[in-house]
């Protein structure tokens, strides 16, 4: 049969029947379930799955349902149904019905009746819900709102604030769970969120949105607020607190010394990402660490089906395996069959939406306003047109050379790496170069990451002669890359004598996984043989330490966690007794298994079986990647001994094989620990088209700049940012107006802090973002009160001192001193009556207004 998908969101239904071979549902903030009489079945009272099924419900609730027999979820032959951040309650049976062995239920962050202790540590409760009802004659009228204190009851539920996810990134803060409808602005609450009307006419706000606007892009209607909401907001942007360093986004960076300043992380902290290849299908899945959600599923080359949709992907040429992450949350990732790397970009927050921008949860576009956006918007819609999950493969057809033919604006950019064949080794340096290594012919290339354009890797001058099969490269430039069988070769810039300079460390006996230890100044080298796990010291690499490991074990991914400093951890690939993971004690004293099956008592239970790569994420979780049972599980460490908590299975479309295999980097927990780099970006909408900038940090005196980068872009358009190039602030250029061609409404400032190598510790205590043009008053905003001063400015163009008229205005010498900066209206470098017209072009038409 053909493979099913479907999606629904936000829907109030009674029963859910499937019964189909390979079907993949989707249920989003949905009640299931008639309030009064309850809905009925003679099996599974609300939902029943009869087939090879991958159900995934989010958000909901589901209550007052019955059935002759069985459970409120029914699953029947081999199914896999997760619950996440959902109430079930006031069922008239058990909450789920295994009807056989092969049916899965995984449940985190849910509030189930008659929870047991079946999933205790996944942000889990048994407790009542607590629900009310709003009892009055508008559409809003309903049961199943949850106790809110705020909002005029004795107690709150303890289903508020107690999802996975911020109710921002699950699109439910225009929706609410409380009797008075106000959003859901802080971690999600559990369960089923009503849309919000705020002006009180029977229309959702998403609906108020799509058809009235929102010119100030606060997702609020503008039918909501004060007629004069757009009328001027300040052009300048001040951060100065960590509530405004958390509007941005931060990659191993935090606030947590001391509050209202930025330094790095101790210890790697990436973006709640995942990044997995399913090498048999020649794809990439995204899965959101927070959530376990699989957000998107991209191509990783040109497929050759003429995208029909029952087919795809049917080419499985790429073979894409190592994957590494760069400093900014990009994935790049090697096609073991097509000597081709990958860029792929992401998108965090916008709206789910169709084509014309109408708010769609099955839609395949985002709409902004975004958290952060490093996708292309290739049509120049102002949306982008990316996967919303597994199985939601878009066309990528092959156009040939100078044309891209990738329907998914989030694939940025494919490129030859040749004369590095067979690419394996991919890692990115502390300028977030990308570094490919070819594994069949063990030369290198390196790859700008900002242009996507190789900048070296000329055969002989990067012929390494050996390695290239994994590895990294340290923040000095020093490449560690894996020479399969026998040995670890090192090789240091300027990497043109390879005969002299590279270093070979031959006492291995088949090095399989290299990676940094986050505790030492170890490498931590896994191994396909007895001789198990490698410990490399970089100061004295001829000679490697070995940790005693059990014979007969093939041995792959490596990894160490923040949370765990006593452990190394590899995955036992092959030859173990069961599909584990190892924690080798650190001390030599022994080590923990963790047994990846589900049910341990279950010897049919497959999906943990070869587990190959390890990454961690950004709250310190261990994820495994299991080749042959296409599954990702987590593990966690919140007990002891750890156990896994979550599986995500990763179920064969049209007859392939998943193949779930890497061991390289897939979290960009490597890259951080080996750059000892970090990043902090923030988009500010100054709703000024046009605006020049100006930016300013550190301009406290007691604030340091070294190991600080600042680099700004900007765009007209939202969606315009990635295309336009970082612009790199020296120092020297703080609070000074750049090129004239640094112009936009809205402007993007990217803060790297550079640490380790050597040992610093920059901070980040302020920074703004301005466009001082028209600000003659030099008070941060252009009014009406600005026109004095530019009158009495550009008829005392030659004055040094501040005339008296300046100075009767309560205006500065200071402030004088930088007319010709703020007067120069149309951004040709000077200050003249050339600028008057340009200058009440600006006030007449709104320069501050977002809608103009």
């Amino acid at each position: 049969m053909h493979e099913v998908y479907h999606k629904a969101t936000t829907c109030q239904i009674l029963y859910v029947p499937v019964s189909s071979s390979n079907a993949a549902i989707t249920l989003t903030n949905c009640l299931i379930g008639q309030p009064g009489d309850g809905n009925g079945a003679g099996s599974g009272g609300a939902l029943f799955a009869d087939g090879t099924s991958n159900i995934r419900i989010t958000n909901c609730t589901i209550a007052a349902n019955d059935a002759v027999s069985d459970g409120a979820i029914v699953g029947e032959a081999p199914v896999r149904i997760t619950v996440t951040n959902s109430i079930l309650w006031g069922n008239d049976v058990a909450a789920f019905a295994p009807d056989n062995e092969e049916t899965r239920f995984v449940v985190d962050h849910s509030n189930v009746q008659g929870l047991g202790d079946r999933w205790p540590s996944a942000g889990n409760i048994g407790s009542d819900p607590l629900f009310v009802e709003r009892n009055d004659q508008t559409p809003w009228a309903g049961t199943w709102y949850l106790s809110h204190v705020a909002a005029g009851q004795a107690n709150d539920s303890p289903c508020i604030n107690a999802g996975g996810t911020t109710a921002a990134l699950a699109s439910l803060d225009m929706r609410s769970t409380r009797v008075d409808l106000v959003p859901d602005d802080s971690t999600v609450d559990m369960g089923f969120h009503i849309a919000v009307d705020c002006n009180e006419h029977d229309l959702p706000d998403w609906w108020d949105i799509a058809v009235n606007g929102d010119c100030n892009l606060n997702r609020v209607p503008d039918d909501c607020e004060t007629p004069d909401e757009c009328t001027c907001q300040p052009i300048r942007r001040d951060y100065t607190s960590s509530a405004d360093f958390d509007e941005g986004t931060l990659i191993n960076v935090n606030h947590d010394v001391e509050a209202d300043e930025l330094r790095l992380s101790v210890f790697p902290t990436p973006l709640n990402f995942l990044w997995v290849p399913v090498s048999g299908r020649g794809t990439v899945i995204r899965i959101d660490t927070a959530t376990g959600t699989i957000v998107g599923e991209y191509l990783t080359g040109p497929d050759d089906t003429g995208c029909d949709p029952n087919q795809m992907p049917l080419s499985h040429g790429g073979n894409p395996s190592r994957t590494a992450v760069d400093l900014d949350g990009n994935l790049w990732v090697a096609n073991r069959d097509t000597t081709a790397v990958q860029k792929i970009g992401f998108t965090r927050g916008g709206t789910r939406c169709d084509a014309d921008g109408t708010p769609n949860s099955e839609g395949r576009y985002l709409k902004p306003p975004f958290e952060y956006n490093s996708c292309l918007d290739r049509d120049h819609d102002g949306l982008i047109k990316t996967s919303f999950g597994y199985g939601d493969v878009l066309c990528y057809l092959n156009y040939g050379v100078g044309e891209f033919g990738a329907e998914d604006e989030c694939i940025c950019q494919h490129l030859s790496v040749a004369p590095a064949y067979g690419p394996r080794h991919v890692s990115i340096d502390r300028s977030n170069d990308v570094w490919v290594g070819g594994w069949d012919s063990h030369t290198f290339v390196q790859i700008d990451g900002e242009k996507s354009e190789i900048i070296a890797g000329t055969d002989p001058d990067f012929d390494a002669g050996s390695g290239g099969y994994g590895g990294i490269i340290e923040c000095d430039g020093t490449v560690w890359t894996v020479q399969r069988y026998d040995s670890i070769v090192k090789f240091s810039p300027p990497y043109t004598d390879f005969e002299n300079d590279v270093t070979t460390i031959t006492s291995m006996e088949d090095p399989y996984t290299l990676v940094p230890d986050l505790f030492t100044d170890d490498l931590l080298i896994a191994q396909w043989g007895d001789q198990g796990l490698a410990l490399l010291d970089r100061t004295n690499a001829a000679n490697p330490a070995f940790l005693a490991t059990p014979a007969g074990i093939s041995w792959r991914g490596v990894a160490v966690s923040p949370l765990d400093p006593d452990r190394i951890w590899v995955a036992a690939s092959l030859g173990a007794a069961t599909p584990s993971v190892y924690g080798f004690y650190r001390d030599s004293s022994g080590f923990d298994i963790v047994d990846l099956r589900e049910d341990p008592e279950d010897l049919d239970d497959h999906s943990g079986d070869q587990p190959t790569g390890l990454a961690v994420d950004h709250d310190g979780n261990l994820w495994v990647t299991c080749l042959d049972g296409d599954s990702v599980k987590r593990v966690s460490f919140a007990t002891e001994p750890p156990m896994v908590d979550l599986t995500i299975g990763v179920a064969p479309r049209s007859g392939d094989d998943p193949d779930l295999y890497s061991y390289s980097d897939q979290s960009g927990q490597v890259t951080l620990s080996t750059t000892g780099a970090g990043t902090w970006n923030a988009v500010h909408d100054s709703g000024k088209f046009g605006a020049l900038w100006t930016v300013n940090w550190n301009n406290a005196p007691e604030t340091s700049l070294d190991g600080l980068e600042v680099a700004v872009r900007a765009s007209d358009e939202l969606t315009g940012l990635p295309f336009a190039v970082y612009r790199i602030v020296d120092s020297g250029e703080r609070g000074v107006r750049l090129s004239p061609h640094l112009r936009g409404r809205y402007v993007e400032v990217r803060t790297r802090f550079f640490g380790l190598c050597p040992e610093e510790t920059p901070r980040l205590a302020n920074l703004s973002v301005f466009d001082s043009t028209g600000d003659m008053n030099c008070d941060g905003i252009f009014n009406n009160f600005d026109i004095d001063p530019f009158v009495i400015a550009v008829t005392n163009q030659s004055e040094t001192a501040a005339p008296q008229d300046w100075i009767t205005l309560g205006l500065t010498q200071t402030c004088w001193d930088r007319r010709a900066e703020h007067g120069d209206a149309n951004g040709d470098g000077t200050f003249t009556n050339f600028d008057l017209d340009p200058f009440v072009a600006f006030l007449t038409t709104g320069a501050c207004n977002p809608g103009n």
